[in-house]
């Protein structure tokens, strides 16, 4: 994986669910400026994005509440 130095990354996994969070950084995870995209390992590997789309608008702290 490349990392780009512009960007902050977090991830989450709990089973086979794996949550990888991208923003400009420095910023808080409390802050509306994040790609969220949660990575199924269930049977085949599936990416989804929070509520659908790649916009850098969404909270990494509310992972969890964003429909996939």
């Amino acid at each position: 994986m490349v990392l780009d130095e512009n960007f902050d990354i977090r991830t989450f996994t709990a089973g086979v669910l794996t949550y990888v969070g991208k923003a400009p950084r420095g910023s808080a995870t409390s802050d509306a400026y994040w790609q969220i995209k949660r990575v199924d390992q269930t049977s085949d590997i599936v990416i989804t994005y929070a509520d659908g789309t790649d916009k850098f608008d969404k909270v990494w702290d509310d992972l969890a509440t964003y429909s996939y």
